[in-house]
């Protein structure tokens, strides 16, 4: 039934299907003239016109260059909605990300923050995204655990170790105690004098 439903939505999404509308669309996001556009991808002002108003194909190689980018997606490029996900999968998405959180959360993180990543991929782990099959959550978290524990261990590349910085920050605090000791010493001295 649901699948019935979401190929029927898609049907109607794709009606307007339309590359060189959605082409001038991202030109006019980027705020950019046709001689501009043309100019910042390689293809000539009068090019990038005929392709805006549908008179030449759009080049496979255009495309490509504009979806590196990383500013626009490509239903948008092509002027229509994306796919909608049903509303069970969505459901089952959110289940997954709350359940991943929970588990997380009764692990040793110092912040949430650090499992983000992790939890996104476990709440996407669904046959309906192309997963084998849908994968169990606490074996995904403590998977995940073992990598995160080691970078709290090891360091994160680039990043040293929360040991060191704790160590760092108490040697730190140790030594501004001594520089206010020393500060009161002279100004005793200097009284008594």
């Amino acid at each position: 039934m649901w699948q019935q439903d979401a190929t029927e939505a898609r049907k109607e999404a794709r009606r307007g299907l339309d590359l060189a509308a959605g082409l001038k669309a991202y030109r006019k996001f980027l705020g950019l003239t046709q001689a501009r556009f043309g100019c910042e991808f390689g293809y000539s002002e009068k090019s990038i016109r005929d392709y805006e108003a549908g008179i030449r194909d759009v080049p496979g190689t255009l495309i490509s260059k504009i979806l590196l980018r990383g500013d626009t997606e490509l239903h948008s490029l092509f002027n229509v909605k994306p796919d909608p996900v049903p509303r069970h999968i969505k459901s089952a998405i959110f289940q997954r990300l709350l359940e991943a959180t929970r588990y997380f959360q009764k692990k040793n993180l110092y912040d949430l923050f650090d499992a983000q990543d992790d939890i996104i991929e476990i709440g996407f782990e669904l046959k309906h995204f192309g997963a084998g099959q849908d994968s169990v959550v606490q074996d995904r978290v403590d998977q995940a655990w073992q990598g995160i524990d080691a970078m709290y261990k090891n360091g994160w590349p680039g990043h040293a170790n929360v040991e060191w910085e704790q160590e760092a920050l108490a040697k730190q605090l140790e030594s501004e105690k001594r520089r206010q000791l020393r500060q009161r010493r002279i100004k005793k001295r200097a009284a008594t004098l």
